[in-house]
């Protein structure tokens, strides 16, 4: 059987000085090859993982479409190896070059971009949209990409959600904004040839992001030195160094020593997949064995986020804090300190990894002294 390359012809450049990425089936000494559809600059080529790096401009979007080719063309191998029939160059080329039909079935059509995928994404974010496929069929066993891509789907959608599943608002426009996403991929990939749905209005409420006050966390932290046990004082540990940090629980759970540079975490993000550079305080730093840095040890034991959330739950309730406090509220508390100890906006912005400014505003509240002290410049008039 034959053998399949993906490389970068460096010996080829369109106008913008990027190269083609190309495929090459090889079979006794002989071998066709020919550009995908995907132009990057060379520098940003992994030979390796055969994937294109950041700083390429949609290397997201390039990498699905490399990955899509190699799918097909490791397919056409595979069947014929099945068949136990010989694979030559010219079939393969002449099999691989055919459009493939679009798939009708939006069911069919997902669960395929998501095995296409299942290398690139998170459990958890493929748990989701798992999750999401069962939902929609609850409400139509089937569906065309045709069908889902109009207006007068997501209405009926909508109504569906909220009244028969009782879905909060927020929960109807994460499933709304998935779908979209999902039917941006069968645009791009010529699937459809518009998005029916663009001016589709996704609702949202602002939601109460439960946090805890400067004067919590210190006596969280008093909580450290008690005699308490490993299991709760471990999760305290992550708790208050994300509270330091405002770090997300799942980018909290694969960090490791090699990602603390110069005093500094320099990580690329698990949820938006961009890198942020954040610097310790002294607080955060007391958690950071100096003596491990540069090794890929994992710097804490982070439990599931089940677990997290009902060991802290616990460790609050010990402290007499009667919030509903999850794991995630570290950040909250993270982004509400920030700016209450007058860090500007934007600065707690790049601290949160939020590429909107308007993403960190829900975090633009005062807390209670603060509003005291702020009104008593007043009294200096």
């Amino acid at each position: 059987m034959g053998n399949l390359k993906i490389f970068v012809r460096t010996n080829f450049k369109n106008k913008k000085g990027q190269q083609p990425v190309a495929i090459q089936y090889c079979i006794e000494h002989r071998s066709v090859q020919f550009n995908i559809g995907v132009n990057i600059d060379s520098k940003n080529w992994d030979p390796e993982k055969k994937l294109v790096l950041f700083p390429e401009s949609e290397y997201d979007k390039k990498n699905l479409l490399i990955k899509s080719a190699v799918f097909r063309a490791e397919k056409i191998l595979f069947d014929y190896q099945v068949k136990n029939k010989y694979l030559t160059c010219e079939d393969f080329k002449s099999l691989f070059l055919i459009k493939p039909e679009p798939t009708s079935c939006f069911y069919a059509f997902v669960e395929n971009e998501l095995k296409l995928k299942i290398n690139s994404i998170r459990n958890s974010t493929l748990k989701q949209y798992k999750g999401e496929l069962t939902k929609l069929k609850q409400f139509r066993k089937k569906l065309t990409i045709e069908e889902v891509n109009s207006y007068l789907f997501f209405q009926k959608y909508e109504h569906y959600m909220r009244t028969e599943l009782k879905n909060k608002t927020n929960t109807v426009g994460k499933t709304l904004k998935k779908i979209k996403a999902l039917l941006q991929v069968a645009y791009k990939k010529g699937i459809i040839n518009k998005i029916e749905t663009t001016n589709y209005q996704l609702k949202y409420e602002q939601t109460n992001r439960t946090f805890l006050s400067m004067d919590e966390v210190n006596n969280l932290e008093l909580l450290l030195h008690k005699d308490i046990s490993d299991t709760i004082k471990n999760t305290v540990r992550c708790f208050l160094f994300c509270c330091y940090t405002g770090l997300r629980y799942m980018d909290l759970h694969d960090l490791t020593y090699s990602s603390i540079i110069n005093g500094s975490i320099e990580i690329k993000q698990q949820k938006t997949d961009k890198y942020l550079k954040l610097p310790l305080c002294k607080k955060a730093l007391t958690f950071i064995d100096q003596s491990k840095l540069n090794t890929h040890e994992k710097i804490f034991n982070v439990f599931s986020n089940q677990k997290m959330n009902e060991y802290i739950k616990v460790a609050t309730f010990m402290i007499n804090i009667k919030k509903s406090i999850s794991f995630h509220c570290s950040r909250h508390t993270f982004a509400t300190i920030s700016l209450n100890l007058g860090i500007p906006l934007n600065v707690v912005s790049t601290f949160l990894g939020h590429t909107d400014l308007k993403t960190t505003l829900i975090y633009a509240k005062l807390l209670e002294n603060t509003k005291a002290d702020e009104m008593s410049k007043w009294d200096s008039f």
